[in-house]
């Protein structure tokens, strides 16, 4: 059995996925880094108001980080147990990305409204003691449609479903590209005429 085998391939067979995975990994990169870089700079304008949120967003961010590194230097040195941590963030990522769009989904399909209670009185101290005996009356309900919200709820589904395809695209390909190494780190020792088996273990 060869290491060329098939599903090492991807892009419409363009690109080994060794190649195919290593530019995963950069884009990938780039984009860690970039919000690494933005969630910071966001909680130095903002000070302590959002430290819990933006530490929370910044160790995701760095895990992610860590995992897009093992992936490169488990392509680099063709160790495919370097790439697992990368294959559970990407799992991680779909689960997410899926339920976010299905919640995006019940949204647009269940309609958007603010839901407003009103209660008119007047400034003086008549409208003080009406005011103090407002509970005895139901306020004014005011069911708005909000096309606008609506509308930008549609454009973030749009852009999540992209990304979610975008992901399962990327996952298929560091999983071809895990099966690959793992087929090749098999068959090192054959290749170098040992038939010990235990030895084929990373």
């Amino acid at each position: 059995m060869g290491a060329e085998g098939e599903n090492e391939t991807c892009l419409c067979n363009l690109l080994h996925v060794r190649t195919g995975a290593l530019i995963v990994a950069i884009v990938e990169l780039i984009y860690v880094i970039y919000q690494i870089i933005t969630t910071a700079w966001f909680f130095d304008s903002n000070n302590e108001h959002y430290l819990l949120a933006v530490f929370l967003i910044l160790v995701c961010f760095l895990l992610a980080l860590i995992a897009v590194i093992l992936l490169i230097v488990g392509i680099k040195r063709e160790n495919p147990y370097l790439v697992v941590p990368h294959l559970l963030m990407q799992i991680a990522i779909l689960v997410g990305s899926f339920f976010l769009s299905c919640y995006l989904i019940l949204l647009v399909v269940g309609g958007t409204s603010v839901d407003v209670e009103t209660i008119f009185y007047e400034d003086s101290p008549r409208g003080e003691l009406g005011l103090a005996q407002s509970t005895r009356y139901d306020p004014i309900h005011i069911n708005i449609l909000t096309r606008g919200l609506r509308n930008i709820l549609l454009v973030l589904l749009v852009l999540t479903l992209v990304f979610l395809i975008f992901q399962i695209w990327f996952f298929f390909v560091v999983r071809n590209c895990y099966r690959y190494l793992y087929r090749l780190a098999l068959e090192k020792p054959l290749l170098n005429g040992s038939t010990d088996t235990k030895s084929s273990k990373i």
